[in-house]
């Protein structure tokens, strides 16, 4: 009896924790990119809670920003391109003059504090296949030995075709013809991904300022990514050991929240409101050149075929007609038209199962569209 009321003690105090005054940490102003040579990519976004920082946030429209260099001159205005992001054409940059992000943002000024560019090693892209995962690695070294901290983003693009070609389908009510020769067609098709959080590297303990076989990206080869054709830009940036300190603090608050993680508060950076100091900002704004690879993997290389489920059905007017996720076709049998019906996923590139699209890259070598 002693034991059933203390169990009950013990459950009614538990009641849900809610941090106060959580809500002022809703819109506080998020500024991430690196000032680089030739371009430079600035994401604006405003916390939406207590760990709106990576994933759950607003992207910011609507501001104007610039890269000032302390002789005094400024680059043309930036551009906005779409999710938060701001394009700002900055040459080449002179690592012996400080530059500096400005940002006009509804009638308030921010500023990121002058830095001369850090000059980032080139680097080696290879791949390897180990246990039927494919794996994208990099190796670089630097002589400078005050800098030893890494940052990488990437971007992949890659083809895909459907299992099978039907020269003209019915699906969702219309009719649906698999032209080669032009892009209405169904049967080639691209999609895309990038990199998401910071993929970085230190290495402060390390004997040299080297890294080896840093895995980058990694899938199945049995994955789409290598079906046909698979292509990967990387890209590489020395940076500051309080900008990794920065970017490391801001990934572990977006994968670990809880009571004890960081608040928005406590990752400053180095952006200020100008128009009013006291005004939160969340960002550290680098800059560093930026050194790239791409690299090319065809099926040949890479690719494990896998069993897929294409299996056709005759139609016999039952239920068919309902299933929203089937599309149908006609052969001729004794010279008689009949209706076959087949998974849509099988046929058409671009349906929603398989996420394709008729956006093919401007620098595919393909000739097909």
């Amino acid at each position: 009896m002693l034991l059933m009321i203390l169990i009950m003690l013990s459950t009614s105090c538990i009641t849900p924790f809610e941090p106060q005054g959580a809500t002022k940490f809703e819109g506080i102003l998020v500024v991430e990119g690196i000032i680089s040579n030739s371009e430079t990519v600035i994401t604006l976004s405003k916390t939406i809670g207590l760990a709106g920082m990576l994933d759950d946030r607003v992207y910011v429209e609507g501001a104007a920003l610039y890269v000032e260099c302390e002789d005094g001159s400024r680059s043309a205005p930036s551009h906005y391109i779409g999710s938060g992001k701001y394009i700002i054409e900055t040459a080449t940059l002179d690592t012996t003059f400080h530059y500096r992000l400005k940002l006009y943002l509804d009638n308030n000024e921010y500023q990121s504090n002058y830095l001369t560019p850090l000059v980032t090693p080139d680097f080696d892209l290879t791949w390897r296949v180990d246990d039927s995962t494919l794996k994208i690695l990099i190796s670089t070294s630097d002589e400078q030995e005050q800098y030893r901290h890494y940052l990488w983003s990437y971007k992949e693009d890659w083809e895909i075709s459907s299992k099978i070609f039907i020269d003209s389908f019915f699906f969702a009510g219309r009719m649906l013809y698999n032209d080669l020769s032009t892009i209405n067609n169904y049967y080639y098709c691209w999609k895309e991904d990038h990199s998401r959080g910071f993929i970085m590297e230190s290495t402060e303990n390390f004997v040299s300022n080297t890294v080896a076989d840093k895995e980058i990206i990694s899938f199945s080869t049995s994955d789409d990514k290598v079906c046909t054709l698979y292509h990967v830009e990387i890209k590489q940036n020395l940076i500051r050991k309080e900008a990794y300190q920065y970017y490391s603090t801001l990934q572990k608050n977006a994968e670990h929240t809880d009571i004890f993680s960081p608040i928005p508060l406590e990752i400053t950076g180095n952006i200020t409101c100008v128009s009013h100091p006291k005004t939160p900002v969340i960002g550290y704004i680098e800059v560093s050149t930026t050194t790239g690879q791409k690299q090319f993997i065809s099926r040949g290389d890479a690719y494990h075929e896998v069993e897929y489920h294409c299996n056709y059905v005759y139609d016999t007017g039952y239920l068919m007609e309902i299933h929203s996720d089937w599309a149908y076709y006609y052969i001729f049998m004794n010279s008689k038209p009949r209706k076959v019906w087949m998974p849509v996923s099988c046929i058409d590139c671009t349906n929603a199962s398989n996420g394709g699209s008729k956006q093919k890259p401007s620098f595919w070598p393909n000739d097909h569209i």
